[in-house]
C-alpha cells in the first residue's frame, strides 16, 4: 500500500484520491486551502483555512503530514519541493497551467528539485526539460453525464474567460445563438447546467491574454472537458469535438499516476 500526500488544491485532487485509494489501494491525504478552492470542488473536510496566518503554517502542515508519506504529490505550489527534497521525500510535481506557463525557466529552481514531473495539458510542454509528461485531467464522469431526461436548448454555452469575441465568431458560424455565463459557478451546479445544452464553445485567454488550447489536437480547457462528458458538442476554433477521450476518464488516470508511484517506490 503506497501511502500518498497531495499539497494544495487544484480541483482535481479528491478525484484522484477517492479514484486510487478505492480501485488501485493507496491510502491518500491532502494538505488543502480554502482560499483556492473557490468553486467548491473538494469536500469541506480536507481543506483547511490559511487565511489570515503566515506561511509558516502551512508549510509545518505539509512536512509534518510528509513524515508519513511514501509519495508527496505537490500541485502547482512548487517551492516547497527543494525543502520536501531535502528531506528524501520523493516528489511528483504536477503544474496544471498558469503556475507553469511560459516560466520553466523561472521556476527551475524548484521543477528542478522533484523526481518526477507532471504537466496537465500538452501545451505546457513548451520549453519544459524532456523527462516532463503529460497527464491528462480526470474529469468526474459520475457527475459529469448526459442527462436523457432533460430538455435541451439548441443555442450555445459559452463561461466568460475573456474571449467572448472569439466565441461569438464561431457561434454565428455554427448558426447558433451564444448563451454566455460569467466564470464562478458553484462546481455542485455546474454538471446540471452543461447537461442542458447541446453545444458549448470551448475558447479562453488566460489573465495575460494569451489565446489558450489555440492549436489543432490541444486539449481544451477543463471546462470543456465536462461538457464533452456532460454529452455537448464542443466547438473550438478548429471545428467540434464530440465525447470525452478515455484517457480523461478517472480510472484511467489514476492508474497512470499510481504507475508513477510504484516506479518512484522501486
Amino acid at each position: 500500500m503506497i501511502k500518498v500526500l497531495h499539497v494544495w488544491d487544484q480541483g482535481i485532487n479528491y478525484l484522484l484520491m477517492d479514484y486510487m485509494d478505492r480501485f488501485y489501494g493507496t491510502r491518500s491525504r491532502m494538505v488543502a486551502s480554502v482560499e483556492w478552492d473557490p468553486f467548491g470542488m473538494t469536500p469541506p473536510e480536507w481543506k483547511r483555512d490559511y487565511r489570515g496566518h503566515s506561511k509558516i503554517r502551512l508549510v509545518w502542515d505539509v512536512f509534518r503530514e510528509a513524515l508519513h508519506a511514501d509519495v508527496i504529490h505537490v500541485h502547482s505550489l512548487d517551492k516547497v519541493v527543494p525543502l520536501l527534497s531535502l528531506l528524501g521525500c520523493r516528489v511528483v510535481l504536477h503544474y496544471h497551467g498558469s503556475d507553469i506557463r511560459g516560466r520553466w525557466m523561472e521556476r527551475k529552481q524548484y521543477w528542478e528539485c522533484a523526481d518526477r514531473i507532471l504537466v496537465s495539458t500538452r501545451n505546457l510542454l513548451e520549453g519544459a526539460p524532456k523527462h516532463a509528461k503529460y497527464q491528462p485531467n480526470p474529469i468526474d464522469v459520475d457527475r459529469f453525464k448526459p442527462d436523457p431526461d432533460l430538455s435541451l436548448h439548441r443555442a450555445a454555452l459559452h463561461f466568460n474567460y475573456g474571449a467572448v469575441d472569439l466565441a461569438t465568431q464561431i457561434a454565428d458560424d455554427h448558426d447558433l445563438r451564444l448563451v454566455v455565463m460569467e466564470k464562478g459557478v458553484p462546481y455542485a451546479e455546474l454538471p446540471r447546467i452543461l447537461q442542458r445544452y447541446m453545444h458549448y464553445v470551448d475558447v479562453k485567454r488566460d489573465a495575460a491574454g494569451r489565446l489558450l488550447n489555440s492549436k489543432p489536437g490541444d486539449t481544451g480547457s477543463l471546462m470543456g472537458l465536462q461538457a464533452l462528458a456532460s454529452g455537448c458538442t464542443v466547438l473550438t476554433l478548429h471545428g467540434e469535438r464530440v465525447g470525452l477521450p478515455d484517457e480523461h476518464h478517472p480510472m484511467q488516470v489514476a492508474q497512470d499516476i499510481v504507475s508513477v508511484y510504484e516506479e518512484l517506490m522501486k
